[in-house]
């Protein structure tokens, strides 16, 4: 359980910030930033969440897998 919430922990978080921001009228970015901009960087980061915690997880399995 400990190892699923370190690899799956961040991408709830993002999800959530992503979540929240999105749900504001005026979204606190960063001065010259667009709306578009923060998008993307916000999807950006989910997404290399999403690929460290599957990494993580198949890294595991291959782990499990050898030692058998």
């Amino acid at each position: 359980m400990g190892r699923t919430l370190r690899l799956w922990g961040p991408v709830i978080t993002v999800m959530a910030v992503i979540f929240f921001v999105s749900s504001l009228s005026d979204a606190p970015l960063p001065d010259g930033m667009s709306d578009k901009s923060g998008h993307g960087l916000g999807y950006a980061t989910l997404g290399l969440t999403v690929v460290r915690a599957v990494a993580g997880r198949s890294e595991e399995h291959t782990s499990e897998l050898q030692s058998h």
